[in-house]
């Protein structure tokens, strides 16, 4: 009989510590601050692979000679 009331003890303070960890996983300031990180890394990872698909689309239009006027804006930046 010890045993099973050791295992129930145990039991017992296993869901105690789950549930103040699911209380804390789920606190208001918790969640605002797991959102601001994933927005945050969202906008930095969106603005990375729009600059890499962008790059690929002057490259590949490079190729063809297909002019956009790409060239004449940068030029009218650089010459400011």
């Amino acid at each position: 009989m010890e045993e099973k009331s050791n295992s129930e003890q145990e039991l017992n303070q296993n869901i105690v510590e789950l549930s103040a960890t699911i209380k804390r996983i789920n606190s208001f300031r918790f969640v605002i601050f797991r959102g601001i990180i994933n927005g945050v890394g969202t906008f930095i990872g969106a603005t990375v692979v729009a600059a890499i698909v962008i790059t690929l689309v002057v490259q590949i239009l490079g190729l063809f000679d297909i002019d956009l006027g790409i060239k004449d804006y940068l030029n009218s930046l650089l010459s400011k």
